[in-house]
């Protein structure tokens, strides 16, 4: 027996003991002992120690987690949040307040009229103003984000905007 757990302990350092004196190989008596290697005794509280602690805090990291309502990333961007945008009470009033003075009924400039839907979809004499679900290819998003409308008027408020981008993203509805 001693054969087989001989060589286990002294490869961390472990002696046979009898009588407090060490012995090796087949000198052993019947009084024979393990003596541990220094430091295993500390080595061994201190992993008692470790698994003592570690099964509350991975208890308090599964509850941590199983209270939260979705994973990090499966959580939404701010800028990905928003309700759905109505053309009739959402964007109407914004193009009303910055862009009817020019391009509504009474004036028209460069063929856009933005009083109706109709008119808005049907674009000015250059085409379109519009994608249908995509604000970055609309001409109107483009003038508006870059400052050059409304003409001689105070910037559209960055909120505003995001409200004419996300009804565009949306497919740009008549709701």
């Amino acid at each position: 027996m001693f054969d087989l757990v001989e060589p286990l302990w002294n490869r961390f350092g472990a002696s046979l003991v009898v009588a407090d004196s060490p012995v090796t190989g087949s000198d052993v008596s019947t009084r024979v002992r393990l003596e541990p290697p220094e430091g295993y005794v500390r080595m061994l509280l201190r992993a008692e120690l470790f698994s003592a602690l570690a099964v509350p805090i991975g208890m308090g990291l599964i509850l941590q987690t199983s209270f939260t309502d979705a994973p990090a990333r499966a959580t939404p961007l701010a800028s990905e949040v928003h309700a759905a945008v109505s053309f009739a009470e959402d964007v109407m009033p914004i193009l009303e307040q910055h862009c009817t003075e020019c391009h509504g009924p009474e004036t028209v400039e460069l063929g856009l009229n933005l009083s109706t839907y109709e008119g808005l979809m049907a674009g000015s004499d250059y085409g379109t103003v519009v994608e249908r679900g995509n604000a970055a290819a609309s001409l109107i998003i483009d003038m508006i984000s870059s400052g050059d409308m409304p003409q001689d008027k105070d910037p559209m408020p960055a909120e505003q905007l995001e409200v004419l981008r996300n009804w565009i993203n949306e497919g740009a509805e008549n709701n």
